[in-house]
């Protein structure tokens, strides 16, 4: 097994090498301006598109700090 294939290996185990790439829209409600991270894995460059624990979080305060849509 090459290097390569062995972190790959280890990706698929959910052993990510996460790096920050950027953010997305929350999606929160109908007006919502929450942004989230999006990160992608160094190594195998699997991608969240933002569904992580700081998304969830800030998807939590906009709930609390918002009228129902």
């Amino acid at each position: 097994m090459t290097e390569r294939d062995w972190l790959l290996v280890s990706c698929v185990a959910g052993n990510h090498e996460w790096k920050h790439i950027g953010g997305c829209n929350a999606g929160c409600g109908n007006d919502c301006a929450c942004s989230v991270p999006v990160h992608e894995c160094r190594r195998c460059g699997d991608c969240d598109y933002g569904d992580n624990a700081e998304a969830v979080e800030a998807r939590r305060r906009c709930a609390e700090n918002s009228p129902n849509d």
